[in-house]
């Protein structure tokens, strides 16, 4: 049954990641390219098991991605996107993301599909209380 509710949850996910790609398509975006980054980002979080949003320089999104890391094996490494690479391409990050999820804050993590953490101190409390495992499926 917990298989069963992951492959809908997965199913209903990348519905939402549709609907989002073509609500936004021909939209433009803050770095003058026709809603890419938006489709970028729902590209990324509906093709990865793991992508942590974030930048190099935050010691927060560091320490979640050690956290998800330590805790994944090898082969499910979670997808790190650092933000900063282009100055006006991360304002179209930033942009996407907060349509997305409504979250301010670094890093910016899904989990198959789904806004998972509004965090490090949010990912943190979660592998506290154990629903972090749950989430990826360790338990």
């Amino acid at each position: 049954s917990r298989l069963r509710e992951a492959r809908n949850r997965r199913r209903h996910d990348l519905a939402r990641g549709e609907r989002l790609r073509r609500r936004t398509a021909g939209r433009k975006d803050p770095a003058g390219q026709d809603g890419s980054v938006l489709e970028k980002v729902a590209s990324l979080v509906r093709e990865n098991e793991v992508v942590v949003f974030s930048r190099s320089n935050c010691r927060y999104s560091a320490a979640a991605v050690s956290l998800l890391s330590s805790l994944l094996t090898v082969g499910r490494a979670p997808v790190v996107v650092n933000l900063e690479r282009d100055e006006r391409e991360e304002e179209g990050w930033w942009e996407a993301l907060r349509e997305m999820t409504s979250q301010r804050i670094l890093p910016v993590i899904f989990i198959d599909g789904k806004h998972v953490a509004g965090g490090n101190k949010a990912i943190q409390s979660l592998h506290r209380q154990g629903e972090l495992k749950k989430i990826l499926g360790l338990e």
